[in-house]
């Protein structure tokens, strides 16, 4: 039985970090190391998490002036010394079972990620704990696939990792989805992983987390972090022509699924950045847009309309969502375009 790091980043966190750190302390898996790292939270969640170390040899606590999500991940990752990692927000939970099963199913299936899929919990509801925990093997070409397109695992949490993945390295510090620009590089770097269909990451909604308020406004580093992806998906050699152009088809249209988490605050005039920032990077990527064999017409139009106004998509997105509701149209929005 190997040891398994947990890195917590805590910051501003103080009414939900007594529940995240004892769904760690509780796990059925017992050989864990548990790294808190305080990212100067002006808050009691620097008292409260040396108040658990006090309470569990397994837990360490660094204290460390405020960097932001990445920076903090980065320092766990440096302190861990488990042959496994993997990542928890201080506002979520583990099922209790978690890290057992993605354990029992990365060795048992010979890979070196394995993969759980997270349970959004609405503020006000309880979790559900009753789960088939049985383990897919994705292989080849499809850990990309599987991952990007057909049900996406961008996020660093709900997953263990080999550690030495991440040898060489570490999330970008200073930007917003960070997880979306590291973690397909990650898979990039296997060639098999372990993927069970039970929600053991339990993510819970709350208006004021970073997510939430993301939802409401779009930053410009989405656009930032999908070219980079692109760029690095260009420079792989071992996936073949046919998964590159599924993949950059489910790259390039990423951002377009931010539309439907949008609410009456995402007006035109609070997404300006982003829109100019997603028209420019269209008309860079238009060429090769025309010549994707995985994108329909009507994936392309859209993109066009897109590249011209952003606006004019979000309301003709709308619209079609409002026509589905009433069951006026037969309509199903596609992530990957195809």
């Amino acid at each position: 039985m190997k040891k398994v790091s947990v890195i917590i980043p805590v910051y501003k966190v103080e009414p939900y970090l007594d529940r995240c750190i004892k769904s760690v302390v509780n796990q059925t898996y017992p050989h864990l190391e548990i790294i808190l790292v305080n990212d100067g939270s002006p808050d009691r969640c620097p008292e409260i998490c040396d108040k658990w170390a006090e309470e569990d040899s397994r837990i360490q606590v660094i204290h460390k002036e405020n960097g932001g999500l990445s920076d903090a991940r980065n320092a766990g990752i440096d302190a861990a010394t488990g042959e496994y990692i993997t990542f928890l927000d201080s506002d979520d939970m583990f099922a209790p079972q978690m890290v057992e099963v993605l354990y029992d199913n990365l060795i048992s299936l010979q890979t070196r990620i394995s993969v759980a899929q997270i349970q959004r919990v609405p503020e006000g509801k309880e979790p559900e704990y009753h789960f088939d925990t049985t383990p897919r093997l994705v292989t080849g070409d499809n850990v990309l696939i599987e991952t990007i397109i057909k049900k996406p695992q961008w996020e660093a949490c709900s997953k263990l990792f080999d550690r030495k993945l991440f040898e060489d390295t570490r999330f970008l510090k200073g930007i917003l989805y960070e997880d979306l620009l590291l973690i397909p590089q990650i898979y990039a770097r296997v060639d098999q992983i372990a993927v069970t269909s039970a929600g053991l990451y339990l993510y819970f909604e709350r208006h004021d987390s970073i997510m939430g308020q993301t939802k409401r406004k779009i930053s410009p580093d989405l656009v930032k972090v999908i070219e980079q992806n692109i760029m690095a998906l260009k420079s792989n050699r071992q996936i073949s022509r046919d998964t590159y152009y599924r993949l950059y088809a489910a790259f390039l249209l990423h951002p377009l699924v931010y539309f439907y988490d949008m609410d009456y605050y995402n007006t035109y005039k609070a997404n300006t950045e982003f829109n100019r920032a997603y028209r420019q990077f269209l008309r860079r990527q238009w060429r090769e847009i025309r010549q994707n064999i995985y994108m329909s017409r009507a994936c392309k139009a859209g993109l066009a309309v897109c590249m011209n106004s952003v606006f004019i998509y979000y309301k003709t997105f709308k619209l079609l969502i409002t026509l589905k509701e009433n069951k006026r149209i037969s309509w199903t929005f596609n992530t990957a375009g195809y």
